[in-house]
């Protein structure tokens, strides 16, 4: 497109970019604003409604639950304890239920009041038993919502929750901190036409914040009802307005490599006589070095988020491997131990034997009017503890033998008609199929409102139908979980039947909480294992594998309905990481750029001229031109980077020979030490090399002063890292004194290649250059930083598990309070299962319970971690989802748990809180194995798609770099027009000039300014404009090639010394500045000020860049808080890092890194 535009009239060019510009530009923001926005409108209002919808219906069947549950109770325990008059069975049968009720009596009430009332903050349940007094349970409105609604915040902040009456309507239940009466008005909630009631939305404010009222209206028993979701505005705002990360994040990159690209674009797009500044020169440098840098960063932040998902899907496919082969291995058993109970009943009934019988490995089948005595031990000498309830379902539905744990005087069995697995068995028998099946059905109780899963198969006694196992499996209830990860089994319809978080199970659809459903649906209907990244449910972007469990595990094939395990993982977890990581390299690879800017500046950014003939500032630089007699030099540097590169990614990085500290001290010291061994070897290569010597001393005592100052400052030497440390400045002081043995760059002047070799290996060593001064110490850092998150993330992971692991302690408790009469051993298995069973672990750990500990080791203080820690400490995330906003130490300030380094990997010592459990255990040991640092080098097909488009990266920039450098240093004119043999007056003019010899220069200006100006007005315009530009910042435009050969003639103004095309006479160059400003140059800028294509891009592409910046800062929330947190972290950790570092400097005993 560059060839047309060209082509056409400045004006025409301007207009037509412009109305380019404006055409995209609007048509972005139009989508954005017409399409994108209503669509996401449309898509929360639906969501938000369809959460409602489910609370709502979650509400209407835990309802009908209690209602049956009570009704079994009032018509079992009830009865027979109001007739023997015993208030303390009752008591005791209200205090065993799932939500404790109050219980009133009434008589003579009225039947058709029976069903579930709602009087002020309190739920009425009217239960009428035949021939019995009317009983009414009370239980607070709070005790039925509050389990439904407290993992249900992912889109409102509060709910409400309102009675219509037939007046003023009653606010039955909201937050207290909401501040509202409980009198409202319907008509202001509630939409009505022609008798019907609508949902809507409502805009509100209280105590000061608005909010949006999604209103749902529905029915609850014999009660209208109104469910309210609170959102504030801000929050409906950034929904409304956010854009999916893969959207977003390749914008910022795109923006980025703009930003990066101008300094070259100018290069290639400019006018022929538009003028080249030393600020270009500048700019073209950063763009190199820091342009590299910054693709690194992009590139390790790519990487970064590639294996944050890849190393979730590795852990979700191990969860979802564990998972299943847990749960096999406990279905097997729990089949097994029911069919032996089954079996063993039938031989008890077959021989009428209702004998009771001492032996306490037995537990008795109860009926309403017998016991019986069965064993609990099958023949393979393993029993399966884990059950409650074991039920004889007669042909008609109704419980006619169970064994109840524990076994308790009140029994009540209840009829079982209504479940789905009685439905299907009896459906099966009806059809004549094959009813040696099982199935698993997961409930609530009707007889203890608790939630059980059943595993059902057919009797083998005649006259029962069913027999049904009810257990808290411990591979799928209470289970122990890595942070971010959770699972769930599902339908093929998407009904959640178990969930890793309890209160979810039987009570939502997966496919409604997923916003897009279609990519679910195809894998479930596949039935393959399916990995999918960013689906957004519950609220949050997560990564899903889905796993068709076996028909023949959990449900026949003829039942018409498959199960699928659901594993998944928060992927907000991996951004806070990366940013942590982010930050962290940022400010050290700030840290050293100050320095090498510190440097150059030291060296090269003062002049020892008089300020009356001070050189152009591109001639004090003239070190960086591309010349044949310093191709030793580049050639010598070449393998001098090379070797650096190699030895300290061999050695620190990819080897085991400097640990992770080392490795990081030497990316702090590299760029320096870099420079410094580039320039003393520079010194030493000049003539005259003796009169350099002093310079090269102080070179290596300025390294070997900021090497001590590096190893003081970061505790090397008690990290165990010094000897390494030395020992790789040691080499690179062996290289020098070997790269100062070789023949010099002055002894190989006569066989200097040509210029166009000379280039190519100059344009090698600028990169090669560039990328140990900035992409090595980025890469180093972020490395280091990695491998900490790395071991951070093992610890949170371990504690995590130690403190899930205590927290369900005391509910296993009620295994032991089960088999406490029955004699059996139940103290191992409890063990067991409290430190093996239904723990889930993405890593390879170990726990065994130890012995607790009087005091801490003395050797716990890591200098290593206490560095990063202090650094990243100080990073404020502001991020919910992030696990832990501080890092965790070697140890607990109290003593409560403590890491060491162990054979078998990290270990973490974990006191457990104290308490009478029967396995006397009072602390743990968790010994986890670090994961695998390098997945992208797991395989030679991930290393060749990392290599590849690296090195076509790299060769890209090299060409880059060559032909920018041809351009800006007009190469191709001092290849063509220099002199065999140098110009000594140029020599001369280059040097440092004396007070006397400027006030000569003063006279010959005075006395030559009429033959300056005779010469000045002999000169044609564009001519005029090539001096002006030269004489200011001592560069030149290379698109005017016949007038800057006019001037390189014989008799012309320009000469060439040491490859820089310079002004041959300095009295004439202070003439030519002193024309600068006058009339005549302000006209001649007019008159060849025709607009290039550079100069007709670059404004509107800053603008672009500029307002779509604005755009993504101010629209995304989640992008903003991220820019904040990086600008703050930078500004504050930069003037904090001096007392950040030195605040970990101590002297405690040397200690082994991690």
């Amino acid at each position: 497109m560059a060839a047309p535009l060209k082509s056409l009239l400045p004006q025409r060019r301007n207009t037509f970019i412009v109305i380019v510009i404006l055409f995209v530009l609007g048509t972005a923001f139009a989508t954005y604003y017409f399409y994108y926005i209503p669509g996401n409108r449309q898509r929360l209002h639906q969501y938000a409604f369809q959460v409602l919808s489910g609370i709502s219906a979650n509400m209407k069947a835990r309802n009908s639950d209690l209602l049956k549950l009570y009704t079994n109770l009032v018509n079992g325990e009830f009865r027979d304890a109001r007739t023997k008059e015993d208030s303390a069975a009752m008591k005791k049968a209200l205090e065993a239920l799932p939500e404790q009720v109050k219980a009133s009596f009434s008589r003579n009430a009225d039947t058709t009041r029976a069903g579930t009332y709602i009087k002020g903050s309190l739920l009425e349940y009217h239960i009428i038993p035949k021939k019995q007094d009317a009983i009414k349970l009370v239980l607070p409105v709070e005790k039925l919502i509050q389990p439904i609604i407290d993992y249900r915040h992912e889109l409102f902040t509060s709910y409400l929750l309102i009675k219509l009456d037939h007046g003023p309507g009653t606010m039955v239940y909201y937050d207290e901190r909401l501040g509202l009466d409980n009198q409202v008005q319907p008509d202001s909630l509630l939409m009505h036409y022609r008798g019907t009631t609508f949902s809507q939305i409502i805009d509100i404010s209280i105590q000061g914040i608005s909010y949006k009222l999604f209103c749902f209206p529905f029915v609850m028993g014999q009660e209208r009802l109104v469910l309210g979701g609170l959102i504030k505005n801000t929050d409906y705002r950034q929904r409304l307005g956010s854009i999916p990360v893969y959207l977003v994040y390749p914008l910022i990159i795109v923006l980025l490599l703009i930003i990066i690209s101008l300094p070259f674009l100018k290069i290639y797009l400019m006018g022929a006589y538009e003028q080249v500044k030393f600020s270009d020169l500048v700019n073209l440098a950063l763009a190199i070095f820091g342009g590299i840098t910054v693709i690194t960063m992009i590139v390790i932040q790519v990487l970064l988020l590639a294996r944050g998902y890849m190393t979730a899907n590795i852990g979700l496919r191990t969860l979802s491997g564990q998972i299943e082969q847990s749960m096999t291995g406990e279905v097997q058993q729990m089949r097994q131990q029911m069919r032996f109970f089954d079996t063993s009943f039938l031989r008890v009934l077959q021989h009428n034997d209702s004998i009771r019988t001492t032996n306490k490995l037995v537990v008795q089948v109860r009926s309403k009017k017998s016991r019986y005595a069965i064993p609990l031990t099958p023949p393979s000498g393993k029993p399966y503890y884990n059950f409650e309830r074991i039920n004889w379902v007669s042909r008609t539905g109704m419980q006619r033998f169970r064994v109840q744990l524990p076994d308790t005087s009140s029994l009540y069995l209840i009829s079982v008609k209504e479940r789905d697995y009685y439905r299907f068995f009896a459906q099966q028998a009806g059809n004549g199929a094959d009813t040696g099946i099982s199935l698993m059905d997961p409930v609530y109780s009707w007889s203890g409102g608790d939630f059980v899963i059943n595993l059902v198969e057919s009797s083998r006694i005649d006259s029962m139908a069913l027999v049904s196992l009810s257990a808290r499996m411990y591979s799928l209830l209470n289970t122990v979980m890595p942070p971010g990860y959770g699972f769930c089994i599902i339908d093929s319809k998407g009904k959640v039947y178990i969930h890793s978080e309890a209160d979810r199970n039987l009570k939502e659809n997966f496919f409604d909480e997923a916003a897009e459903a279609g990519s679910l649906h195809d894998a479930i209907n596949s039935r393959q294992d399916t990995t999918l990244n960013n689906v957004h449910c519950y609220g949050k972007t997560h990564s899903l594998y889905i796993h068709p469990l076996s028909q023949r595990l959990v449900m026949h094939p003829v039942a018409g309905r498959s199960f699928y395990l659901l594993t998944f993982y928060n992927n907000g977890y991996i951004t806070p990481v990366n940013l942590r990581i982010l930050l962290f390299s940022l400010v050290c690879t700030f840290f050293t750029f100050l320095l090498v800017c510190g440097w150059l500046l030291l060296h090269h950014g003062f002049s020892k001229r008089s300020l009356l003939y001070r050189d152009p500032l591109a001639a004090r630089f003239t070190w960086i031109i591309p010349r044949e007699a310093d191709d030793a030099i580049y050639r010598k540097g070449l393998w001098f980077l090379a070797l650096y590169l190699v030895v300290l990614l061999t050695c620190g990085v990819f080897g085991k020979w400097f640990d992770d500290y080392v490795t990081f001290a030497l990316g702090l010291i590299s760029p320096l030490n870099i420079l410094i061994l580039l320039y003393a070897y520079h010194s030493c290569s000049q003539p005259g090399r003796r009169s350099h010597s002093w310079k090269i001393a102080a070179y290596l005592l300025l390294m070997l002063g900021y090497s001590v100052f590096v190893y003081w400052l970061l505790a090397i030497g008690q990290s165990g890292g010094g000897a390494a440390f030395w020992l790789f400045q040691s080499v690179l002081l062996l290289i020098l004194v070997i790269m100062w043995g070789w023949p010099q760059a002055n002894e190989a002047t006569a066989a200097a290649p040509q210029l166009p070799v000379s280039l190519m290996h100059y344009s090698w060593f600028v990169l090669l250059l560039a990328l140990c001064l900035g992409v090595m110490p980025m890469a180093v850092f972020t490395w280091y930083a990695h491998n900490r998150e790395i071991v951070q993330s093992v610890k949170r992971q371990q504690l995590c598990m130690a403190r899930c692991l205590e927290k369900r302690r005391p509910a296993l408790l009620g295994l032991v309070k089960n088999f406490r009469n029955t004699g059996a051993p139940i103290k191992g298995y409890y063990t067991h299962w409290c430190w093996q069973q239904g723990i889930y672990s993405t890593g390879r750990d170990h726990i065994m319970p130890v012995k607790p500990w009087d005091q801490l080791p003395a050797n716990t203080r890591n200098v290593p971690e206490l560095y990063y820690s202090s650094l990243s400490g100080q990073i404020n995330m502001n991020n919910e989802e992030d696990p832990s906003s501080l890092p965790l130490l070697q140890q607990a300030a109290d003593g409560a748990w403590y890491w060491d380094q162990q054979k078998g990997g990290l270990a973490l010592h974990y006191r457990m809180a104290p308490g009478n459990y029967p396995d006397k255990v009072q602390a743990i040991q968790i010994i986890t194995r670090p994961p695998v640092r390098y997945l992208f080098l797991s395989g030679w097909q991930h290393i060749t798609m990392l290599l590849l488009p690296v090195l076509l990266l790299l060769g890209g920039i090299f060409f880059l770099i060559r032909s920018a450098v041809s351009r800006i240093f007009l190469l191709d004119f001092v290849r063509i027009f220099r002199d065999a043999e140098p110009d000594k007056t140029l020599e001369k003019n280059t040097l440092p000039f004396t007070d006397e010899e400027t006030k000569a220069m003063i006279q010959q200006q005075y006395q030559r300014a009429v033959f300056f100006k005779s010469k000045w007005n002999r000169l044609s315009g564009s001519q005029k404009i090539i001096l002006l530009d030269l004489a200011a910042d001592g560069l030149v435009n290379y698109k005017n090639a016949m007038e800057i050969s006019t001037l390189l003639g014989a008799e012309g103004a320009l000469g060439i010394y040491n490859g820089l095309i310079v002004i041959r006479d300095p009295v004439f160059r202070q003439f030519l500045l002193e024309q600068r400003h006058t009339a005549e140059s302000v006209e001649l800028r007019k008159q060849y000020n025709a607009r290039s294509l550079w100069e007709s891009i670059r404004t509107p592409l800053l603008v672009i860049v500029a307002l779509v910046g604005l755009f993504i800062f101010t629209t995304q929330e989640d992008i903003s808080k991220k820019l904040l947190v990086l600008l703050t972290t930078l500004s504050t950790l930069l003037p904090l890092l001096p007392k950040v570092l030195s605040s970990f400097r101590a002297t405690p005993p040397p200690l082994k890194n991690e």
